[in-house]
């Protein structure tokens, strides 16, 4: 009996470490897993900041994939609400504070200006882009309008049809009709543009359901097809959403998927890419997107008149990058100033079991 119940002993507790361990390896590879799609948007964010300075065939390279980029991650780590109002008003609160906030800082930085500036905001709130009488619109904030609304329309199209090929279908032909609306009329709120985004969110809704295996991908085909749709973007011309801009436009989403399906798989199984830089950028895209729209329209808009070197590329790259760093060092400073307003009220407001 002492001997069964030794052997029963260990049996068990050999189970228990096993367990154990297979929960510390999910819990590894689920952090894994979230820091490098920490660091894909990281990377996202930081090309729509530098690719606003750049100009020529540097800004053909970045807008071939920095948009498509965030919907392709988003898409990737999608979670569909059969609750369609909640979890409209969900994306609508999450996004409606770095929306609006970053408005009102730059009507204050401009109380000289204040009646244009106003103007220029109200019709910007409808059309969002520098369309009609809006000169300058809302800037980069229009990216809040179109995700919100193409994370809307591909929730019902994943609650509606939940079969992953009808999912796919319908994901095309509503981006190709946000194409042909757009080469119409441009509706606002980018309406137009949320339609012809939701293809890049179904590629990363699918992607995740794929087991990514490297020995699966080739290397040197990746790099190969990825190189083949830059020179793709040179031959055909640039495509800019903001602007509705897509020449060639089925041969552009093609390119783009490529781009980005490439950037994923480098940052998934090379960790020289993943560095904290990334993450923290990945970790705070609404707040830097919040950040670079004042900056843009304040320092680096008058700042970027001035010639440093009398060459226009390098000029380009040199506000682009210091445009970047004075985001981060913005980011982080806000960053440390929610750490203290935390360690403030943990200090002094009781908690509810002190009271």
């Amino acid at each position: 009996m002492i001997v069964r119940y030794a052997l029963a002993s260990k049996q068990a507790s050999k189970q228990a470490s096993k367990q154990a361990s297979k929960q510390a390896s999910k819990q590894a590879s689920k952090q894994a897993r979230e820091e490098w799609v920490d660091c894909v948007r990281g990377f996202a964010i930081a090309c729509v900041i530098i690719g606003h300075y750049l100009y020529g065939r540097f800004v053909i390279v970045v807008f071939s994939f920095h948009i498509p980029l965030f919907f392709v991650i988003s898409g990737y780590l999608f979670k569909p609400d059969s609750n369609y109002k909640t979890y409209c008003l969900k994306t609508i609160k999450k996004l409606a504070l770095p929306t609006f906030l970053p408005m009102l800082i730059i009507l204050i930085l401009s109380i000289n200006r204040i009646r244009y500036i106003y103007i220029e905001y109200l019709l910007g709130l409808v059309h969002s882009t520098s369309y009609y009488e809006v000169k300058q619109g809302i800037g980069p904030l229009w990216f809040y309008y179109a995700f919100v609304i193409s994370c809307n329309i591909f929730n019902f199209i994943i609650i509606r049809f939940q079969n992953i090929n009808y999912i796919i279908v319908f994901s095309c032909v509503i981006s190709l009709m946000g194409y042909l609306i757009s080469k119409i009329i441009i509706l606002p709120w980018q309406i137009d543009n949320a339609f012809v985004l939701v293809i890049y969110l179904m590629i990363g809704y699918i992607s995740k359901r794929i087991k990514w295996n490297n020995n699966y991908y080739n290397p040197v085909f990746l790099v190969s097809i990825t190189l083949l749709s830059f020179i793709g973007f040179q031959l055909i011309g640039g495509q800019s959403y903001a602007s509705r801009n897509y020449p060639s436009f089925p041969i552009c989403v093609c390119f783009s998927i490529i781009i980005c399906i490439f950037i994923m798989y480098l940052f998934k199984y090379h960790r020289v890419v993943n560095n904290k830089f990334f993450m923290t950028l990945g970790k705070n895209t609404t707040v830097l997107l919040g950040i670079h729209t004042v900056e843009y329209f304040t320092v680096m808009n008058k700042w970027c008149n001035y010639s440093i070197t009398n060459i226009r590329l390098l000029d380009s790259f040199i506000h682009a990058f210091f445009s970047l760093t004075i985001d981060y060092i913005v980011l982080l400073f806000i960053n440390w100033l929610k750490y203290m307003l935390r360690r403030i009220a943990l200090r002094y407001i009781p908690s509810e079991k002190e009271t």
